[in-house]
């Protein structure tokens, strides 16, 4: 069993279980429970066993904690770390308690264990009480949540149809009816960042083209403000997989066939830009590669 499993009450414990009340509730009563037993009455099996319960619970509460605050590396790492200074502390944490509960004994308090216990119990639920709700680690996790595909633009939908369509008196290449199937129900997701590059989803392809990854030999290339840039068509385990815009460096190189980086990477740069608009098929020439690529 994987660290992050043990030390991830959140996905242990199912529907109500879950609920931060809930695991509050566990949280103070475990504590409150610990706090009862007397740990100098206990023979060296008995507190080997006490000692991995306290850190258990304290590693546990450490990453239930993180989660909803800010994490020192991530939940379970957290959660391993409070649980490992713990184990690592149990000698002067018993040795306070005893002395905790000698001097409670000797003000005349009649049941000092009971007394500490109700105190523990009531600490752990002030740290949920304390702890704000929905931010540090679960909000920025929610923020890493994949985007809901999106409907395919249609300028796009047409380039890569032009780049799937059988050629004018030639031979049909290998997979691009398969493909133009898929391109009927392919949808996008945004990347995250701003780029030219589209990226496909086919959801349940009922057929397959081979080889499964590849360049589809067929690109398109386009001028713009002087500078040539192709379309690219990945497929990727057997489906449409991301149509890109390169740039074509022949296009800054000199005589001698050196390229220009500086102009080369604005270039690049510019399929960024909020300016970037998609060519009409028009504008595209489709070439043809002599041999598949594989």
């Amino acid at each position: 069993m994987s660290s992050s499993s043990i030390f991830d009450p959140g996905s242990a414990l199912p529907g109500p279980l879950a609920s931060r009340r809930t695991r509050m509730l566990i949280a103070a009563g475990v504590s409150g429970a610990l706090t009862l037993i007397e740990p100098r009455d206990l023979g060296p099996w008995q507190r080997a066993a006490y000692r991995t319960a306290v850190s258990v619970g304290s590693g546990l509460l450490g990453a239930d904690l993180a989660r909803e605050d800010e994490p020192i590396m991530d939940p379970a790492r957290d959660g391993l770390l409070m649980g490992g200074l713990t184990m690592g502390l149990m000698d002067l944490t018993e040795h306070v308690d005893g002395k905790i509960v000698d001097i409670l004994e000797g003000v005349g308090v009649p049941r000092p264990r009971l007394a500490m216990a109700v105190v523990n119990a009531a600490s752990a639920a002030l740290l949920y009480a304390k702890t704000p709700v929905g931010d540090g680690w679960l909000a920025a996790s929610d923020a890493f949540e994949e985007p809901e595909p999106q409907d395919l633009p249609e300028p796009v939908r047409e380039l890569i149809g032009l780049l799937l369509a059988a050629p004018e008196g030639g031979e049909e290449l290998p997979g691009a009816p398969t493909l133009r199937e898929q391109l009927a129900g392919v949808r996008t997701q945004d990347l995250g960042y701003p780029s030219s590059d589209v990226l496909l989803i086919v959801e349940d392809a009922e057929h397959l083209v081979v080889p499964h990854q590849q360049t589809w030999p067929a690109t398109g290339s386009f001028e713009r403000e002087g500078i040539t840039y192709r379309l690219e068509l990945q497929i990727g385990d057997g489906v449409l997989s991301m149509l890109s815009v390169m740039v074509d460096d022949e296009t800054f190189a000199d005589e001698a066939g050196v390229v220009d980086d500086e102009q080369l990477e604005a270039a690049i740069e510019s399929l960024s830009s909020p300016d970037f608009r998609w060519p009409r098929p028009a504008e595209i020439t489709v070439q043809t590669e002599s041999e598949q690529a594989v």
